[in-house]
């Protein structure tokens, strides 16, 4: 492995996943200037639809054309044709599931349901470029189309945001970040659709692919069941200064995340051929792990001045639920570190066995929450099994990287 050049790509992608969740984090800020808690809580509600429906497309295989041994470049093309395809077919399940919303009365939310529905035609394809840049260790490339993407949700949200939209804003923004994303990601990799996709290349991947999905879909039942116990129990400014709070505390580990998670998959995938992926994991996690832990650390104890630097007064209802996110997010982490060796380790069925049981523990324990807590019950329940999820993924992770004789 060419360690020199996976500590460049290292360092761009801290640089580029700072600079794009800082230019989103603005973003943010700038609009909660203009948009009320509910309209940040309306968006939220909308995207647990469109987050499970986002997994579709691709049909997971960015991840297992990232994660298998071969050489992912000739399944590229065709792969990218059954994602566009994928996105289509997704987009007007979307535009279903709009129409059953507004039937039923949730006319906001429903909205922008079908508005988002744009951007599912792009996540698919742009999924799988992004791998292949990975796999390629084309690091610069991929920060330039993530930071493209971030500058585009930024231009396109407040400018629908000055024209007075509201909450629509926030998925224009979304929409216009998605397509500019995908499509620097499509041309800086050089791929592009095939009219006569080449199925049986894609068979090797199948099977992963379709776990990675299954696993996902779990992930954005663990990660959205929270949203609605606060909607169902709290109201919808309750959701919207729980995402905003997720919003500030995910910012630093989302970065972080999309450093360990594109450097480590492709950095294990190829250590795991020459025996030192044990290492690698252990190299990348100690970093990553630190880094964390200090941006939890500060969103704990500075939990009400930076709600109201970021946010400002309206949202002040966010600063109690701040340290606890930030737990969740932390784990995150640790999480995003896990996966990749999982994956690279051969034990996908153990990542999908480990997220079910996140949501049994987690889903019935947030209902049980006292109702005086209000959304903090919700958001320490999800925190503290987030955390011991991740750290029991972390330790099974890391083991089956170790060679066999090295464990006897």
């Amino acid at each position: 492995m060419n360690g020199a050049r996976l500590a460049r790509g290292g360092a761009l992608l801290v640089a580029g996943s700072i600079g794009g969740r800082l230019i989103q984090a603005v973003a943010y800020a700038l609009l909660a200037r203009r948009l009320d808690p509910a309209d940040f809580g309306t968006l939220a509600l909308a995207a647990i639809a469109i987050n499970a429906l986002q997994l579709l497309p691709g049909l997971g295989l960015g991840t297992a054309l990232l994660a298998q041994p071969g050489d992912p470049r000739p399944a590229a093309r065709s792969a990218v044709t059954v994602a566009l395809i994928g996105g289509g077919g997704v987009a007007l399940l979307a535009a279903l599931v709009a129409a059953t919303l507004h039937a039923r009365g949730a006319v906001a939310v429903a909205e922008l349901v079908l508005l988002l529905a744009v951007a599912l035609l792009f996540q698919g394809p742009g999924a799988v470029a992004g791998a292949l840049l990975d796999r390629e260790l084309r690091f610069g490339a991929r920060v330039v189309a993530d930071l493209l993407g971030s500058v585009a949700f930024l231009l396109a949200s407040l400018a629908a945001a000055a024209a007075g939209l509201g909450a629509p804003s926030l998925a224009v923004g979304l929409v216009a970040a998605a397509a500019v994303q995908s499509l620097a990601a499509m041309r800086l990799a050089r791929v592009a659709p095939t009219f006569a996709p080449e199925l049986a290349l894609l068979r090797r991947t199948a099977g992963l692919g379709a776990l990675v999905v299954a696993t996902s879909l779990l992930q954005w039942l663990f990660t959205s069941g929270d949203l609605w116990s606060i909607e169902q129990r709290f109201g919808r400014d309750a959701v919207g200064c729980y995402s905003t709070a997720l919003q500030l505390a995910t910012v630093p580990a989302s970065a972080l995340g999309v450093v360990s998670g594109r450097l480590a998959l492709p950095a294990l995938v190829r250590a795991r051929e020459s025996g030192a992926a044990a290492t690698a994991f252990r190299r990348i996690s100690a970093v990553a792990t630190l880094l964390a832990a200090l941006a939890c650390a500060l969103f704990i104890v500075a939990a009400d001045p930076l709600i109201h630097f970021v946010y400002g007064d309206r949202f002040l209802g966010a600063a109690p639920l701040l340290p606890l996110v930030a737990l969740g997010a932390c784990a995150k982490v640790v999480g995003g570190l896990a996966g990749p060796a999982l994956l690279a380790g051969g034990k996908a069925r153990v990542a999908f066995a480990l997220v079910l049981t996140q949501n049994l523990v987690a889903l019935p324990l947030a209902a049980l929450a006292p109702e005086e807590f209000g959304a903090a019950g919700v958001a320490l329940v999800y925190s503290v099994v987030q955390l011991a999820a991740c750290a029991f993924a972390f330790v099974v992770g890391s083991r089956c990287l170790v060679p066999r004789g090295a464990l006897a």
